[in-house]
């Protein structure tokens, strides 16, 4: 890169995401000065020493007008060079809102109806066929009678995505990804959700290809290729785990022809299925930065940098990644290792641990730890308040499940005890060892925290059928009243399950 280019500050939204963490390092590497936005103050990319100034403003999908605004006013306080949108809902509403900022920064978009096409999965997949990279039969649906007749014909699972990446529900803006639905139950649940038109997807096994890179002036002006080994969630998720690849034969051209079909240049990410030797199928396109951009950037493709060179200069040196380099995104790995061993599949999840030399992270960086510490405060802070709704439905819910996210295997609660029953003595402090939530009965409290460990485990607990104890360590779910044949406070017959956690054996 020029001395002529170093310092000029570039405006980049979205930094509490993975991607935007990527871009900050990436072009704070190239020279250029960063100010990252993002709407929370606690943001990963707002950690990292790669922000040269971090500002706050509200989310695009929550209020449009407050968002806008505070783009225009930092871009026109300062003399900033180009605008770099992070997410599809930051680029749709830059791209409709463009008037207000194009004054004050340079956004370097095509025209509003290409980003709006390239937003959609439908004209996606009419670039696609004609590109030679038609995707897996689709169904567009506007009710869910539509979605039922898809289903029988695909048969279980299948993928329910929205048609447009950014979409309206009722008058409330959304941004979902795409759904594995298993069944007609829940796939009447969550269509109406997804807007209208929606569309079922028949769901392909094959393995996964990101295509990312640059495409400005016809052609392509770099390309990282990856393949993904793991991916949370594990059937039907993001990639956790990937690894660079040779491009495959003819691939760059018949991308470059998709793209060409949709008029777009810029940054872009192609998700691809590889369902044959030479045979590949397109299922989405992230025309902005993308989540494991990290590995281009550990492989010698900085995205961000060729684009704002380009942009900036009107040159840049076309490049290729290397292949070999790994990505890994740290708790999303660490989540399909845990769900592996839940299986019982520890060979599988054994693999997640096996160390890697060249490894990319989405957070971990040695010159750079501030974005890893900073996930972990948002994921330490996403249980504290996953906890409390668990208590919360416990309290609330009149028979209530223990797990509230699906993770049960039908464990629930025991029943209410009969108004007959005396109801549980007070521990030694008078101050009671059980909580009641209204018309439920008597709730231990370490019940909840077994709870939680069952929901991370993913399996039901097993509690002592002959006393019925709870134990210290939440094993067991409720503790009987006291009965007329106990001595020094013992309860029940002895177990002979679990002397060690069982009151009853003490």
């Amino acid at each position: 890169m020029s001395r002529g280019l170093q310092g000029r500050p570039i405006i980049v939204t979205d930094v509490e995401h993975r991607s935007g963490v990527a871009v900050c390092r990436g072009l704070h590497r190239a020279g250029y000065r960063v100010t990252g936005i993002s709407c929370s103050r606690h943001a990963a990319g707002h950690w990292s020493r790669a922000c040269a100034e971090r500002l706050t403003v509200a989310h695009p999908l929550e209020d449009e007008d407050r968002f806008i605004d505070g783009l225009v006013r930092t871009a026109a306080r300062g003399a900033y060079d180009l605008l770099i949108p992070g997410t599809d809902a930051s680029l749709a509403t830059v791209s409709r809102r463009r008037g207000e900022l194009e004054p004050h920064v340079r956004l370097a978009l095509p025209p509003h109806e290409v980003v709006t096409r390239t937003l959609d999965k439908q004209h996606l997949a009419a670039a696609a066929r004609a590109a030679g990279l038609e995707p897996p039969e689709t169904a567009v649906c506007w009710t869910t009678d539509d979605a039922v007749a898809a289903v029988r014909r695909f048969g279980f699972p299948v993928l329910v995505k929205p048609q447009q990446s950014v979409f309206e529900v009722d008058g409330v803006a959304r941004r979902w990804g795409s759904a594995l639905v298993r069944d007609e139950r829940q796939l009447v649940e969550i269509a109406p959700g997804y807007g209208r038109p929606f569309l079922v997807q028949r769901r392909d096994t094959s393995s996964v290809l990101s295509f990312a890179g640059v495409r400005v002036d016809g052609r392509l002006l770099g390309v990282a290729v990856s393949q993904y080994q793991r991916t949370w969630l594990p059937e039907a998720g993001n990639v956790a785990y990937s690894r660079t690849i040779a491009p495959p034969f003819d691939l760059e051209a018949r991308v470059d022809r998709l793209l060409a079909e949709l008029d777009w240049q810029g940054m872009f990410e192609l998700e691809l299925l590889g369902i044959g030797p030479g045979r590949f199928a397109a299922i989405d396109l992230n025309p902005r930065p993308y989540g494991s951009m990290a590995l281009a950037l550990r492989s010698g493709v900085n995205i961000p940098a060729l684009w704002c060179d380009w942009v900036l200069r009107g040159t840049a040196r076309p490049v290729r990644a290397r292949p070999g380099v790994y990505y890994r995104w740290e708790d999303a790995d660490l989540r399909h290792l845990l769900w592996q061993a839940r299986r019982g599949e520890l060979r599988l999840a054994a693999r997640v641990l096996r160390p890697r030399r060249a490894v990319a992270h989405a957070y971990f960086e040695l010159r750079d730890p501030g974005p890893l510490a900073a996930r972990a405060v948002e994921m330490a802070g996403k249980g504290t308040e996953r906890a409390r709704e668990v208590a919360r439905a416990v309290r609330e819910a009149s028979e209530p499940p223990l797990f509230v996210r699906g993770l049960a295997n039908g464990l629930r609660r025991p029943p209410s005890p009969p108004s007959s029953e005396a109801p549980a003595p007070p521990n030694k402090n008078g101050t009671g060892r059980f909580r009641r939530a209204p018309g439920t009965g008597s709730l231990p409290y370490d019940s909840l925290v077994a709870g939680r460990r069952a929901a991370f485990w993913g399996k039901p607990l097993s509690p002592c059928r002959a006393c019925r104890t709870t134990s210290r360590r939440g094993r067991a779910t409720a503790r009987s009243p006291p009965s007329a044949s106990s001595r020094r406070g013992r309860t029940g017959a002895p177990c002979a399950r679990r002397r060690r956690s069982c009151r009853s054996s003490r």
